[in-house]
């Protein structure tokens, strides 16, 4: 019985592992590219440009993205999504990014039919003006069904639907001034040492 109960725990785990999923990714900051992370320090009013990432399950192709772009804390960063390219094959009747009344991007896309739509980079980029945010903010994925799609899916080659889910998104970390004052005075201090 417990060999059966390990066994099951392992296909779940596999499961989980294999699915495809959407994420988000660092790709610019203040108009400079970087090479793509997940996690930077940044200064007050540095704009910061996020990508979507769409990473398959083997022999997929992904269907729709109904997320919405969580920003936490809220106060003191908003997005734009004046800059926004879209990766070929989505459909452009039906697929939009609003922001909603809590200042989150809400992301609503469907591709035009299978395959149509690659793996990588499929929304290319939001910016996320920081101001007045002193250490981590996180930017993540969330389900969100008030959507066209009404739900985030890949499809198999047989038009199966299969739920899409989400990375772990991005970390980004405003050093406190106070935080910033010692690590200068800290530095004084060691280069006056050293002469």
């Amino acid at each position: 019985m417990k060999r059966l109960a390990a066994a099951f725990i392992f296909m779940a785990i596999v499961n989980v592992a294999n699915a495809g999923i959407v994420d988000l990714q660092i790709s610019s900051i203040n108009g400079q590219p970087i090479n793509p992370t997940n996690e930077i320090t940044f200064f007050p009013s540095d704009v910061i440009g996020v990508d979507v990432v769409y990473i398959p399950d083997p022999g997929m192709t992904i269907g729709s993205i109904s997320k919405e772009m969580v920003i936490s804390p809220s106060s003191g960063m908003t997005a734009s999504i004046s800059t926004i390219t879209w990766a070929p094959g989505w459909d452009m009747d039906l697929s939009r990014v609003t922001i909603l009344p809590n200042g989150d991007p809400l992301i609503d896309t469907v591709a035009n039919n299978f395959g149509s739509v690659a793996p990588g980079i499929v929304l290319d980029h939001f910016l996320l003006h920081c101001e007045n945010i002193f250490g981590a903010a996180t930017v993540t994925l969330v389900e969100n069904p008030n959507t066209n799609g009404m739900e985030s899916f890949e499809l198999d080659a047989a038009l199966n639907l299969h739920h899409l889910g989400e990375g772990y998104g991005i970390l980004l970390i405003n050093p406190e001034p106070m935080t910033l004052t010692l690590l200068g005075l800290g530095s004084l201090f060691l280069a006056r040492r050293k002469k």
